[in-house]
C-alpha cells in the first residue's frame, strides 16, 4: 500500500528542516503541543513521527510499502498502548482511524513525491517529485 515514509531527499529547502526518523520507515500523526505555531520551535505542527523509531521528519516520501491494513493497525495501535499509555480500546480506535488518514494521505499522492507538512497541510514540497 501507499503510505509516507521518511526520507532525507530536500531537507535544508527550509531553514528549520529536520531529519531524526529513519528513512524509509513508516510516518503517522504524533502528538502536538498546545499553541505551538508551526514554525514554532518544536517542530510537532510540521513533521510526522516515525513508527519505529518514535523520532520525526519533517520530509516524507509517498513509497509503496508491503505491509497490510490489518498488520499497519495492529502497530499502530501496539505504539498507542505501550507508546502513549492508552488504554486498548482508545487505542484501537485511534489505530482504526488513523490507518484510513495514512491510506487516504498515500493515495493523494504519486509514488516518489517528497512531501512537507504545514499544519493541518500535507503538500508536495515547492513541486518536486523525486
Amino acid at each position: 500500500m501507499k503510505l509516507l515514509v521518511a526520507t532525507t531527499q530536500t531537507q535544508g529547502q527550509r531553514q528549520n528542516d529536520f531529519c531524526w526518523a529513519t528513512p524509509g520507515e513508516i510516518l503517522h500523526f504524533g502528538s502536538e503541543c498546545d499553541r505551538e505555531g508551526i514554525d514554532g520551535a518544536c517542530g510537532c505542527r510540521r513533521s510526522l513521527s516515525g513508527l519505529d523509531s518514535l523520532k520525526a521528519t519533517t520530509t516524507m516520501i509517498v513509497a509503496e510499502v508491503e505491509i497490510s491494513e490489518n498488520e499497519l493497525r495492529n502497530r499502530l495501535r501496539a505504539h498507542f498502548v505501550k507508546d502513549w499509555g492508552m488504554d486498548d480500546a482508545a487505542a484501537t480506535e485511534l489505530a482504526r482511524v488513523g490507518v484510513v488518514k495514512l491510506m487516504d494521505l498515500g493515495n493523494a499522492f504519486e509514488t516518489g513525491d517528497v512531501l512537507e507538512r504545514r499544519g493541518s497541510t500535507i503538500r508536495l514540497r515547492r513541486g518536486r517529485r523525486c
